[in-house]
C-alpha cells in the first residue's frame, strides 16, 4: 500500500514537472511568436513606406533612408519581446532565433552598433546555428553603415570565398559598396566574380542588371554597348516583374543616350501597354515627358508630368513630376517665379524623396540668382544715373566706362542674357534627375 502511494506521488511529481516545463516552453514560445509577429508587421510597414517614397529604388534600399515612426515602434516591440526570451529563458532552443531577430530589428532602427553586437554574440555563442552566416552578412551591413568599410568588405569577401549559402548576396553587396564609392569598374568586377563563383545563384538577374547600370553610368560608347548586353542577360534570367521592368526601361535609356530617341520612346510606350508594369507607370511617363521636353514639345511634356501627379499623388514619382515641371518653367520658359512655386510644392508632395533634395538645391540657387539680378539691376540704374549727372554737370568729362553695365535683356524676373550666364555657372541647366533605379538589395 505504501509502495502504491509512493509511486502515485512520484507520478504526480513527474506530471507536475512536465506541466511546469511545458508551461515554461509555452511561455517563451509565445513570447518569441509575438516578437516575430511584430517584426513581420514592421517589415511590411517599412517596405510600404520605402515604396511610397521611392525607398529601395530611389533611396538605394538600405537602413540609411528616412525614418518612419510607424514601423520603428513595431521594431521596438519586436526587440522588447525577443529580449524577454534572451533574459528569462537563456537555455531555450529559440535563443539564437531571438538574437538574430533583435539584430535585424536594431539595424532597421539604425542602431548599427548594438545590431552588430547582437550578431557577433550569436556567432560567438552559437557557432553551429543556422543563422551564423546570415549574422555575418548583417554584421557587415552594420559595419558598412557605421562607416567601417574595411571591416564590412572583409566580412563580405570571406563569405564569398567560403562559398557560403549567402555568398552570392555578399558578393552583390561588395559590388554595391564599390558602386556607391564611385568605383564602377570595381563594382562590375565584383558582380561578375559573384556570377562566376555562384553559377546557379537566383540573384543572377539582379547582378546582370547592376552590371548594366554600372556600364550605363560610365557612359562610354563601348560601355553603352556592354550595358545593352547586360540588360538582355538580365531579361533572360529575370523572374520578377520589377527586374524585367527595370531592364527594359534602362535599355530604352541606353538607346536614347546612343542617339536613337524614337526607338527609346517606343520602348517606354511598350511598357505602358503591359498591365503588369502598372506599379512603375509613373517612372515611365516621366521619361516620356522628358523626351517631349528635349524634343521641344513642352505642352506634351507638361501633360505627361501632370498625369503622373494625378495618378500617383503623394508618391516619389509625383514629387519628381513636380520637379520636372519646375524645370520646364525655369529652363525652357524662363518663368522663375512659377518654377519656384513648383519646387516648393515638391517637398509638400513627398518629403525626403530624391526630387525633394533636387528641388531644395534649385530653390537655393534660384534664390541666389534673384539676389544677384537685383544687384545687377541696381548697379545698372546707379550707373545710368551717374552717367546722366556727369553729362549734365560737366559736358567735357569722359564717362566712367568701368561703372557702365551692359543692359540686361528681358524684363526683371525673366532669364535674360545675364541670368542665363549665371545658370550655366551653377549647373542648373544639367541638373535633371535620373529616374532609373537599382533593385532592392536587402
Amino acid at each position: 500500500m505504501a509502495d502504491r502511494s509512493s509511486r502515485s506521488s512520484l507520478h504526480l511529481a513527474r506530471a507536475a514537472g512536465l506541466f511546469l516545463t511545458a508551461t515554461a516552453s509555452c511561455v517563451y514560445f509565445n513570447t518569441y511568436y509575438n516578437a516575430e509577429k511584430y517584426f513581420r508587421q514592421a517589415e511590411k510597414a517599412r517596405v510600404e513606406e520605402e515604396r511610397g517614397r521611392g525607398g529601395a529604388e530611389l533611396g538605394r534600399g538600405s537602413g540609411r533612408g528616412s525614418r518612419g515612426a510607424g514601423y520603428e515602434s513595431l521594431y521596438e516591440k519586436a526587440v522588447r519581446k525577443a529580449s524577454i526570451v534572451l533574459e528569462k529563458h537563456p537555455e531555450s532552443e529559440l535563443v539564437d532565433d531571438a538574437m538574430f531577430l533583435v539584430g535585424q530589428a536594431l539595424y532597421w532602427q539604425r542602431d548599427y552598433a548594438y545590431g552588430a553586437r547582437s550578431f557577433q554574440d550569436l556567432e560567438e555563442n552559437f557557432p553551429d546555428s543556422e543563422y551564423v552566416d546570415r549574422a555575418r552578412l548583417w554584421r557587415a551591413r552594420c559595419q558598412r553603415d557605421l562607416g567601417h568599410a574595411g571591416e564590412a568588405r572583409a566580412l563580405l569577401t570571406a563569405l564569398v570565398l567560403e562559398r557560403s549559402h549567402v555568398g552570392d548576396r555578399a558578393g552583390m553587396e561588395l559590388g554595391d559598396m564599390a558602386a556607391a564609392g564611385g568605383d564602377l569598374r570595381a563594382a562590375i568586377y565584383d558582380y561578375r566574380t559573384t556570377l562566376s563563383a555562384f553559377s546557379r545563384t537566383p540573384l543572377a538577374d539582379q547582378l546582370w542588371l547592376r552590371i548594366g547600370n554600372a556600364h550605363f553610368a560610365l557612359d562610354g560608347a563601348e560601355d553603352l554597348d556592354s550595358a545593352v548586353v547586360a540588360y538582355d542577360r538580365a531579361l533572360g534570367e529575370a523572374r520578377a516583374d520589377s527586374v524585367k521592368y527595370r531592364a527594359r526601361l534602362n535599355r530604352g535609356r541606353v538607346l536614347y543616350r546612343q542617339g536613337e530617341p524614337v526607338p527609346a520612346l517606343d520602348a517606354y510606350r511598350s511598357l505602358l501597354r503591359e498591365g503588369r508594369f502598372r506599379p512603375w507607370e509613373g517612372e515611365t511617363r516621366i521619361l516620356i515627358g522628358r523626351y517631349h521636353r528635349e524634343s521641344g514639345a513642352l505642352p506634351a511634356a507638361l501633360e505627361e508630368f501632370e498625369r503622373v501627379r494625378d495618378d500617383f499623388p503623394g508618391t516619389a514619382v509625383s514629387a519628381m513630376a513636380l520637379y520636372q515641371t519646375g524645370l520646364v518653367y525655369l529652363q525652357d520658359r524662363g518663368d522663375r517665379p512659377q518654377a519656384q512655386d513648383y519646387f516648393k510644392e515638391v517637398g509638400r508632395e513627398r518629403r525626403g524623396s530624391e526630387a525633394d533634395s533636387l528641388a531644395r538645391v534649385m530653390l537655393v540657387t534660384t534664390g541666389r540668382l534673384d539676389a544677384l539680378l537685383e544687384e545687377i539691376y541696381g548697379a545698372d540704374s546707379t550707373a545710368a544715373a551717374l552717367q546722366a549727372g556727369s553729362l549734365s554737370t560737366s559736358p567735357e568729362a569722359e564717362p566712367d566706362t568701368a561703372a557702365v553695365q551692359e543692359p540686361v535683356t528681358g524684363p526683371p524676373g525673366s532669364l535674360g542674357a545675364i541670368g542665363g550666364a549665371v545658370m550655366a555657372g551653377t549647373g542648373l541647366d544639367t541638373a535633371v534627375s535620373s529616374v532609373g533605379t537599382p533593385v532592392d538589395s536587402t
